[in-house]
């Protein structure tokens, strides 16, 4: 069993897939996971994503919508098929690609750059953990591609995290699928 220091309440590691072809977005978004306590695993295509699933025991699935091995919507029916209950979470620049079935299947839809509070709100409601993120002073992260850097022990400013900032944490921009 592994046990957290940082969350206190949080008994057990939760561990998440993070699927993205995108290595800095999956880099970013595996960095502010682990800090919050989760274990994190990555898939950069839909293959490796079926193959960690089978390998391992996933509570969660964060799901880039455009993968270079084929769509994110097939990604899904492929990892619902192999565990119907996985709650998932589909993450893309895209959102006017999703299509309305993969939209009725998902916990949530969520429009890069990420939104890290609302994720981590949605993982705890999702998984039923209790979190008390470290985000209010960063403490080992660092922001994405053309956006600025945190710095360690560092504060970060109340915009830095909002969907809308030029500062957000992860993602940006994605090519069209």
């Amino acid at each position: 069993m592994n046990y957290s220091n940082t969350l206190g309440k949080r008994e057990t590691k939760k561990t998440i897939l993070l699927v993205d072809d995108e290595a800095p977005v999956r880099e970013a978004l595996a960095r502010v996971l682990t800090l919050e306590s989760f274990d994190v695993i990555s898939a950069a295509t839909s293959d490796e994503a079926v193959l960690r699933v089978r390998e391992r025991c996933v509570d969660f699935v964060l799901l880039d919508l455009c993968l270079p091995d084929e769509s994110g919507c097939r990604t899904f029916e492929r990892l619902r098929a192999l565990n119907p209950q996985l709650p998932v979470i589909v993450i893309t620049a895209r959102p006017d690609q999703a299509s309305p079935a993969l939209i009725a299947g998902v916990v949530q839809l969520m429009q890069k750059p990420v939104h890290v509070p609302g994720l981590l709100n949605t993982l705890s409601k999702t998984l039923g953990t209790a979190t008390h993120s470290r985000l209010g002073t960063v403490t080992e992260a660092a922001a994405v591609g053309q956006f600025e850097t945190v710095q360690v022990g560092e504060k970060v400013p109340d915009d830095f995290l909002r969907n809308d900032s030029p500062d957000a944490i992860v993602g940006g921009w994605a090519p069209v699928c």
